[in-house]
Formats: structure tokens, sequence, C-alpha cells
């Protein structure tokens, strides 16, 4: 059975066994007979046999499978949410047709949801690709897919490619990251300086997808300065920031996540994600997810919050390895009692705390009493168009250039 476009139904005397709760998901092999083109006759039994050896391996003792024609398996799952049935039904779709015919497309996984509607009948509704997508990136696959013209489908097939495009590698300049502690700049903060506009009038999905090109050219521009420097022997971590928005909007976020699982692995430990624009009275499951399911692409995710958020104990449990501000940048002076609150919690959850846009003499002095670790902005280092290894930078040598703002060039360490 071909599973075409819209919803269809279908009598069948198994339509019974969607009657019993929970949900039921169609699993076609249509696009493997297709394939096997006169071999299908005789592979039929062969495939029958895998496929049902698949089902029962994955299925729990609750879920039940039955053929109802010659390409149409139906799929009861009856404790399983409606999504992780279909991310289930996917990925055994996958693993059967890679097995039997190798590498294949996102257009060739072919499974729908069936509803019974009465004794006789079931109503078959597609899933189509924008949907199978998401799935494939929950059931893990994604990368493994390839397009239809055979290179693999995920948004960044080679992240170090030579001879990028200009439009793929986002402008940037890199603001020093400063130790407060340690007195030596270890860090750089990636910053673009010609971001692709985002124009009011544009749609929601407009301002969507420019976000996301703008986070992917950065990735891109991150990784390419990582692999250069570190081929010279150059050590030092740079901070990607990304919006909250973008990570969190689910094809943004597949999209995002899908180009970092392309990053080399000795890469990872000089990369930390940085989510930005944070809105106030985000869940505390929420950032638990979102910091789980990106920090094992990099040395870690810091967040830089809100200014005025009410409660910070909100990032406590979450996995995050640093948590700070932006201050604004006509700011003269600090906001002490936030500082203070920022630091306090610091120090109750066991990590770091940061500011960045530090614009004053003043400022930098009332941070550094506070006690916050790592400082960036004007008053401690101009952005710089490269980085440069871990270098020395004393308090002494910072505090005279914020007093001097002509000297805070970064050419001073």
């Amino acid at each position: 059975m071909n599973i075409s476009v819209e919803s269809v139904r279908r009598q069948t005397p198994s339509a019974k066994l969607a009657q019993g709760g929970g949900p039921t998901v169609l699993i076609s092999l249509d696009a493997i007979r297709k394939e096997a083109g006169p071999r299908w006759e005789k592979l039929r039994d062969t495939i029958y046999a895998r496929l049902e050896a698949l089902l029962r391996s994955r299925l729990s003792t609750t879920d039940f499978f039955l053929p109802i024609d010659d390409v149409s398996y139906l799929v009861s799952l009856p404790k399983s949410s409606a999504e992780d049935a279909q991310v289930c039904c996917l990925r055994i779709a996958y693993e059967l047709h890679s097995s039997l015919l190798g590498p294949c497309s996102i257009q060739q996984l072919q499974i729908a949801r069936a509803f019974s509607v009465g004794d006789d009948y079931l109503e078959i509704t597609p899933i189509v690709s924008h949907q199978l997508i998401n799935l494939a990136e929950r059931a893990q696959i994604l990368d493994l897919l390839v397009s239809n013209d055979g290179e693999p489908s995920s948004p960044l097939p080679l992240m170090l490619r030579n001879g990028a495009p200009p439009d793929d590698v986002a402008r940037c300049q890199f603001v020093p990251i400063w130790d407060v502690r340690k007195q030596v700049i270890w860090a750089y903060r990636c910053q673009q300086f010609a971001s692709i506009p985002m124009l009011t009038f544009d749609s929601p999905s407009a301002q969507a997808r420019a976000a996301i090109r703008l986070a992917l050219g950065s990735l891109r521009r991150v990784a390419l300065c990582l692999d250069e420097h570190l081929a010279r022997g150059e050590r030092f971590i740079l901070y990607l920031p990304v919006s909250y928005e973008t990570l969190t909007a689910p094809i943004a976020r597949m999209e995002f996540a899908s180009a970092c699982r392309q990053l080399p692995c000795d890469l990872r430990p000089y990369l930390v994600l940085e989510i930005v624009e944070m809105p106030v009275g985000v869940p505390h499951s929420r950032l638990v997810d979102l910091v789980g399911s990106f920090q094992s692409f990099g040395r870690g995710v810091a967040a830089q919050v809100p200014l005025h958020c009410p409660q910070l104990s909100i990032y406590e449990g979450t996995g995050l390895m640093g948590l700070g501000f932006s201050l604004a940048p006509s700011a003269i002076s600090l906001p002490a009692l936030e500082i203070e609150r920022l630091c306090a919690v610091g120090k109750r959850l066991g990590i770091n705390t940061f500011l960045d846009n530090i614009s004053t003499a003043d400022a930098l002095q009332g941070a550094i009493r506070a006690g916050v670790h790592w400082l960036s902005g004007p008053a401690v280092s101009s952005p710089v168009p490269e980085p440069k290894p871990m270098s020395r930078l004393r308090k002494e040598t910072v505090l005279q250039n914020a007093a001097a703002p002509s000297r805070a060039s970064g050419q001073g360490w």
C-alpha cells in the first residue's frame, strides 16, 4: 500500500486492533517493494521475517503487530504516547530499509497514523516530510539519512569543508573573556558584527529562518577558527552565543543539533554553547532538557539570564557550567543587588559567574569586588579579529586600561 498525502479509509478486519486504546501506527514497505523491483517476490518472505524480528526485539510485551496486506504492517503500542510510538516505528522502518538496501532518504521511510472508525475500517493519515524530520531527530537517525541526490541530509554535511561559501560563514569578531582569579585571557565570545537583518515587517517564520542561518553560520565560523588555531598548537575556549528561541523552536533546534553532531571530537573540549536572550520564567524542566541536549557537543553550556530575573534558584540542578548577565551598553555602574544575588547563587551551586559588556572602570572594579569570575567588555578589552592563545593579563593592567579607555584595545597583552 502506498501511503498518500491524504487520509484514506481502508476496510480490514484488523481495524479492531486499533480500538484497544493507545496509538496505532502503520509501517509501509512500499518503498522497499519499488526498489526491489522484480526481486520482490523472491525477497518478500525474507523481508517479512526481518521486519517481524525487529518488531519483536524493539516492542514491549504490551505491544503487538500484524500484517494487513502485502506491504503494510499495523503496530499497536497501547502504553506509549503517540509521538513515542511514531519514533519507535520510524526507527524500525529505517533499520529494516538500511539493512536490506543500504542508505535511504527520509522520503523512503513511510509510516502513518491509523485510527479505528468502525469494526472493519481504519482511517490512515500519512506522516509527511516535515513531521518525519522531527521524528527522525528524536530517533537519532537524521544524520544517517541521505537526500535524494545521495548526499547526507543534515544542513552542514561537512562542517569544515574547504572553500565554504562566504554566506555560510558568519562575519564575526571575538570578545576576550578575562578570568579574574587566574588573571588570564583564556576564552573568547564569538560576536557577529554583520548579522542577518531582522526586519520588523518580516513574518515570524522568516525571522526564525534568519535566526537559524545566523546560528549555523556562527557555528561554522567557530569550527573553522578552532580547527585552524588548534592545528598551530594554539589553545583557547570559544563561547558561541545562540538565542533561547532558536534552541527551542523545533525545526531550528533540530537543524542546529544536527550541525553540532558533525563537530569533530577534538574541537568539542574548546567550545561552550552560551544560551542568550533567555526570557523570564523558563520552566526548570525545559532548562534541564535544553542543557542535557546540547552539553555533549562541547565543553558545556552557559546561560546569559535576564538582569532582573526574580528567581535565580531555578537554574539549580540544570547542568549549566556558567551563569551571568550582559549589561546594557549605556550602563555606567553595576546593579549591585543583582550582582550580589548572582554571585551568591553561583557560590551555592558551585558554578562560575560572568558579566559581559562592562564598559566603565567603576563597573569593572565593582564586579571584581563582588567576586564575579569571568569579565568581558570594553573596560576589559575590545574585540579582536582572531583569538590568541591563552595569555596572562594582570589585574593592574586591566584597571589601568579601564582608566584610560583609548588604551583598552586588546593590544596591551
